[in-house]
């Protein structure tokens, strides 16, 4: 049988490994789930998203540390690949 969260794991997995840890946007881990989930939905409908859209996409997520701006290079810096669908 197919485990769902697998699944999501690897989806999610570029998202996290090669963007938000390398740019520091991982910091007490207290957003880091709602950041992930939110920039992944918001990379699956646009693959290019602009700072404007980013700051909208992961807007309903508190970061008590990053100020948001290492969390915004991340997202940005995610390559336009069908990995990340």
């Amino acid at each position: 049988m197919v485990n769902p969260m697998n699944l999501l794991l690897n989806q999610i997995k570029p998202l996290l490994t090669c963007s938000a840890v390398e740019k520091g946007a991982i910091q007490c881990g207290y957003c880091t789930p709602g950041m992930i989930m939110s920039a992944k939905n918001l990379l699956d409908t646009n693959a290019n998203p602009t700072e404007q859209e980013i700051r909208k996409g992961i807007s309903g997520n508190l970061c008590r540390c990053t100020g948001y701006q290492k969390i915004f290079e991340a997202i940005k810096s995610i390559p336009n690949t069908q990995e990340n669908k």
